[in-house]
């Protein structure tokens, strides 16, 4: 890509930045906003985002689980919950 544009490292590392920032604020209040709501992503959304998978991949949902380290599990979890926060927002926000 760089080639193609004639940019350098530097170069695109300061054009990609201010979108780095910006997705990582907005994880970060997310994060605070599922802290503060005490939003914690439910074995069924769990089991039913472990099941899709399974779906998608053409496996057993308990091959899917077992492919997952425990840190895996719990980003996942936690992934989840800042879904959940989005979902939790949108319901909470007055539209004009």
């Amino acid at each position: 890509y760089m080639q193609i544009t004639g940019m350098t490292a530097e170069k695109l590392a300061e054009q990609m930045r201010p979108n780095a920032v910006k997705r990582i604020e907005t994880r970060l209040v997310l994060e605070a906003i599922v802290k503060a709501e005490n939003i914690v992503a439910s074995e069924e959304t769990i089991n039913a985002e472990f099941a899709k998978m399974a779906e998608h991949f053409n496996m057993e949902v308990e091959q899917i689980k077992e492919m997952f380290p425990a840190e895996q599990k719990a980003q996942m979890a936690e992934d989840l919950a800042i879904q959940e926060a989005i979902s939790f927002l949108v319901a909470q926000a007055n539209l004009v």
